[in-house]
């Protein structure tokens, strides 16, 4: 197993009573993205392809064309589908393009296929890693990303006292403004 993105989750101690477990039957909907083929050759294209005076300036890849050359192949999407139903989880989109893997399972079989720790917030509405994903040494230079492991996306901090808010029993800030 290794890192997906190593050091891509914050490390540190959280405040006791902050995170709890989150309830290992809770259904975490899940995907993968799976990473261009020849990297460093689509790279140099779309240089050369947005270079005048390059020979193959402005002339596009079809989408066939570019998938021929970098999708995922089919036996690589093929191996992390078969992974997935291995380790519990249901895969529910087939993609034809081969760039992502939509998937379902619980907080129990997220921890442990991917090694991560998924942490609830007291108030139980909330959940995420504490962790970063791990995943079979096999996928390292196939997988890109996996995402679905917290719902913190829809969080915003409170707004800020000097935005006017106002704190419960405390007078409202008077503000110097310039001018």
């Amino acid at each position: 197993m290794v890192s997906l993105h190593p050091g891509g989750v914050p490390q540190g101690s959280w405040p006791a009573g902050l995170v709890v477990p989150a309830p290992a039957d809770t259904v975490l909907a899940l995907r993968i993205y799976l990473a261009i083929r020849n990297r460093a050759e689509a790279e140099k294209m779309s240089k050369d392809l947005h270079d005048g005076a390059s020979p193959m300036y402005h002339k596009w890849l079809g989408k066939q064309k570019w998938n021929e050359l970098f999708a995922p192949l089919p036996a690589s999407y093929d191996a992390i589908t078969s992974w997935l139903k291995s380790q519990g989880f249901t895969v529910n989109a087939i993609r034809h393009d081969r760039y992502d893997v939509e998937f379902t399972g619980t907080v129990a079989q997220a921890d442990q296929a991917f090694h991560v720790q998924i942490k609830s917030m007291r108030d139980g509405k909330h959940y995420g890693i504490l962790s970063d994903p791990m995943i079979p040494t096999r996928f390292q230079s196939v997988i890109s990303d996996v995402i679905g492991f917290d719902n913190l996306g829809d969080v915003a901090p409170p707004r800020s006292w000097e935005d006017g808010m106002e704190e419960p029993g405390v007078p409202p800030l008077r503000r110097l403004r310039s001018g």
